[in-house]
């Protein structure tokens, strides 16, 4: 009778066990388990007689800003993280290009330590004016405040 009731007791200890180890992996799996966030924002603005496209796409901690023409290229892409102090500067590279201009890099820097984010800043335009430059600067600025 004993050996019966020891092994009643080690079999409903083995349920329990699996039991409780699944539901503890099933919670475990549940708080791990995060939904993507992605906000895209587009919108198009006249400089002279030329239309220039902007699209925001905003994801957890991070950013990304296409800026260009209508051919819709990934020439240039820069992205700077966000500073440790608030004193300091924001580390910012070039992923992409060969070009020499540091429009984008900077753009990233000065937003990444604005808005405390990543941020990822692709310059597409074939034209370096910097009256061009100013107005993209001027209309994400003002797109950037719609969405933060």
């Amino acid at each position: 009778m004993a050996t019966k009731s020891i092994i009643h007791t080690f079999y409903l200890y083995t349920r329990a066990s699996i039991f409780f180890s699944l539901f503890f992996f099933y919670k475990l799996y549940t708080m791990i388990t995060v939904e993507p966030e992605f906000k895209i924002y587009q919108e198009t603005h006249l400089f002279m007689t030329e239309p220039v496209h902007f699209q925001v796409t905003g994801m957890r901690q991070s950013v990304f800003i296409w800026v260009g023409k209508e051919d819709g290229k990934l020439g240039d892409l820069s992205m700077a993280v966000p500073p440790f102090a608030s004193h300091t500067v924001a580390s910012s590279t070039s992923l992409l290009g060969k070009s020499v201009s540091e429009e984008s890099k900077n753009l990233a820097r000065k937003l990444a330590k604005r808005y405390k984010q990543q941020f990822y800043v692709s310059f597409n335009l074939n034209q370096s004016d910097d009256m061009l430059f100013v107005f993209v600067e001027k209309k994400l600025m003002e797109i950037l405040k719609t969405i933060f």
